[in-house]
Protein backbone atom coordinates (compact mmCIF):
# COMPACT_ATOMS: atom_id res chain seq x y z
CA UNK A 1 0.00 0.00 0.00
CA UNK A 2 1.10 3.50 -0.80
CA UNK A 3 -0.47 6.24 1.32
CA UNK A 4 -0.78 9.97 1.43
CA UNK A 5 -1.97 11.70 4.58
CA UNK A 6 -4.61 14.40 4.59
CA UNK A 7 -4.16 18.00 5.72
CA UNK A 8 -4.96 17.21 9.38
CA UNK A 9 -1.74 15.22 9.80
CA UNK A 10 1.76 16.23 8.68
CA UNK A 11 1.90 15.56 4.95
CA UNK A 12 3.86 12.40 4.29
CA UNK A 13 4.06 9.59 1.76
CA UNK A 14 5.13 6.13 2.73
CA UNK A 15 4.93 2.53 1.58
CA UNK A 16 3.90 -0.25 3.93
CA UNK A 17 1.75 -3.31 4.50
CA UNK A 18 -1.73 -3.07 5.97
CA UNK A 19 -2.18 -4.71 9.34
CA UNK A 20 -5.57 -5.44 10.95
CA UNK A 21 -7.54 -2.23 11.52
CA UNK A 22 -8.22 -0.91 15.02
CA UNK A 23 -11.68 0.62 15.18
CA UNK A 24 -11.64 3.84 13.17
CA UNK A 25 -7.89 3.67 12.48
CA UNK A 26 -5.75 2.07 9.83
CA UNK A 27 -2.58 0.27 10.93
CA UNK A 28 0.33 0.21 8.49
CA UNK A 29 3.49 -1.85 9.05
CA UNK A 30 6.50 -0.05 7.61
CA UNK A 31 9.48 -2.23 6.73
CA UNK A 32 10.27 -5.73 7.91
CA UNK A 33 10.50 -4.85 11.61
CA UNK A 34 7.84 -4.06 14.19
CA UNK A 35 7.57 -0.42 13.10
CA UNK A 36 3.89 0.46 12.68
CA UNK A 37 1.96 3.66 12.06
CA UNK A 38 -1.60 4.05 13.31
CA UNK A 39 -3.62 6.50 11.22
CA UNK A 40 -7.14 7.73 11.88
CA UNK A 41 -9.32 7.06 8.82
CA UNK A 42 -10.28 10.75 8.75
CA UNK A 43 -6.61 11.70 8.16
CA UNK A 44 -6.14 9.56 5.07
CA UNK A 45 -6.32 11.65 1.91
CA UNK A 46 -5.55 8.94 -0.66
CA UNK A 47 -4.78 5.24 -0.55
CA UNK A 48 -3.18 3.27 -3.38
CA UNK A 49 -2.36 -0.39 -3.86
CA UNK A 50 0.37 -1.95 -5.97
CA UNK A 51 -0.80 -3.96 -8.98
CA UNK A 52 2.66 -5.29 -9.78
CA UNK A 53 5.99 -4.49 -11.36
CA UNK A 54 6.21 -4.43 -15.13
CA UNK A 55 8.14 -3.02 -18.06
CA UNK A 56 6.83 -0.53 -20.63
CA UNK A 57 8.47 -1.33 -23.99
CA UNK A 58 5.74 0.20 -26.17
CA UNK A 59 5.70 3.42 -24.18
CA UNK A 60 9.50 3.58 -24.56
CA UNK A 61 9.23 2.94 -28.31
CA UNK A 62 6.71 5.75 -28.73
CA UNK A 63 8.64 8.26 -26.62
CA UNK A 64 11.96 7.43 -28.29
CA UNK A 65 10.47 7.69 -31.79
CA UNK A 66 8.80 11.03 -31.03
CA UNK A 67 11.91 12.53 -29.43
CA UNK A 68 14.28 11.16 -32.09
CA UNK A 69 11.98 12.10 -34.97
CA UNK A 70 11.47 15.61 -33.64
CA UNK A 71 15.18 16.14 -33.06
CA UNK A 72 16.00 14.81 -36.54
CA UNK A 73 13.41 17.00 -38.22
CA UNK A 74 14.64 20.07 -36.36
CA UNK A 75 18.24 19.27 -37.25
CA UNK A 76 17.31 18.79 -40.91
CA UNK A 77 15.55 22.15 -41.00
CA UNK A 78 18.51 23.93 -39.40
CA UNK A 79 21.18 22.45 -41.69
CA UNK A 80 21.97 24.36 -44.87
CA UNK A 81 21.17 22.39 -48.03
CA UNK A 82 24.14 20.61 -49.60
CA UNK A 83 25.15 22.06 -52.95
CA UNK A 84 27.09 20.73 -55.91
CA UNK A 85 26.52 17.02 -55.29
CA UNK A 86 24.93 14.36 -57.43
CA UNK A 87 21.74 14.47 -55.36
CA UNK A 88 20.65 17.77 -53.84
CA UNK A 89 18.12 17.89 -50.99
CA UNK A 90 16.23 20.95 -49.80
CA UNK A 91 15.62 21.62 -46.10
CA UNK A 92 12.24 19.89 -46.04
CA UNK A 93 13.69 16.71 -47.56
CA UNK A 94 16.61 16.81 -45.12
CA UNK A 95 14.16 17.20 -42.23
CA UNK A 96 12.11 14.25 -43.46
CA UNK A 97 15.15 12.00 -43.91
CA UNK A 98 16.86 12.90 -40.63
CA UNK A 99 13.54 12.75 -38.75
CA UNK A 100 12.89 9.26 -40.11
CA UNK A 101 16.42 8.08 -39.39
CA UNK A 102 16.66 9.47 -35.85
CA UNK A 103 13.03 8.55 -35.13
CA UNK A 104 13.75 4.92 -36.02
CA UNK A 105 16.94 4.94 -33.99
CA UNK A 106 15.24 6.63 -31.03
CA UNK A 107 12.34 4.19 -31.19
CA UNK A 108 14.74 1.24 -31.05
CA UNK A 109 16.61 2.68 -28.09
CA UNK A 110 13.31 3.52 -26.37
CA UNK A 111 11.99 0.01 -26.95
CA UNK A 112 15.12 -1.50 -25.37
CA UNK A 113 15.12 0.87 -22.40
CA UNK A 114 11.38 0.40 -21.85
CA UNK A 115 11.78 -3.39 -21.91
CA UNK A 116 14.70 -3.40 -19.46
CA UNK A 117 13.51 -0.75 -17.02
CA UNK A 118 10.80 -1.91 -14.64
CA UNK A 119 8.41 0.25 -12.63
CA UNK A 120 5.73 -0.45 -10.06
CA UNK A 121 2.17 0.38 -11.07
CA UNK A 122 -0.23 1.81 -8.48
CA UNK A 123 -4.03 2.07 -8.52
CA UNK A 124 -6.10 4.24 -6.19
CA UNK A 125 -8.28 2.41 -3.67
CA UNK A 126 -11.77 3.96 -3.59
CA UNK A 127 -12.74 5.22 -0.17
CA UNK A 128 -16.34 5.31 0.95
CA UNK A 129 -17.85 8.71 1.62
CA UNK A 130 -17.80 9.60 5.30
CA UNK A 131 -21.11 10.83 6.67
CA UNK A 132 -21.46 12.47 10.08
CA UNK A 133 -24.70 13.56 11.64
CA UNK A 134 -24.95 15.49 14.90
CA UNK A 135 -28.04 16.40 16.88
CA UNK A 136 -27.97 19.23 19.42
CA UNK A 137 -30.54 21.25 21.34
CA UNK A 138 -31.70 24.53 19.80
CA UNK A 139 -34.08 27.32 20.89
CA UNK A 140 -37.05 25.87 19.07
CA UNK A 141 -36.30 22.18 19.71
CA UNK A 142 -33.53 20.10 18.20
CA UNK A 143 -31.02 20.98 15.46
CA UNK A 144 -29.57 18.40 13.09
CA UNK A 145 -26.20 19.00 11.46
CA UNK A 146 -24.75 16.89 8.68
CA UNK A 147 -21.37 16.59 7.05
CA UNK A 148 -20.34 14.51 4.05
CA UNK A 149 -16.65 14.06 3.26
CA UNK A 150 -15.55 12.46 0.03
Amino acid sequence: MHGALGKDVAAARFIGTLAPARGDSLVVQIGPGDSVVVLPLSAIGRLETSVGVRSHPWRGLFRGAVIGGGAGALLGLMMPPAEGGFIVFNRTEQALMLGTLLGTLGGGVGLAVGAIRKSEDWREVPQPARVRIAVSPARSGMAVFGQVTF
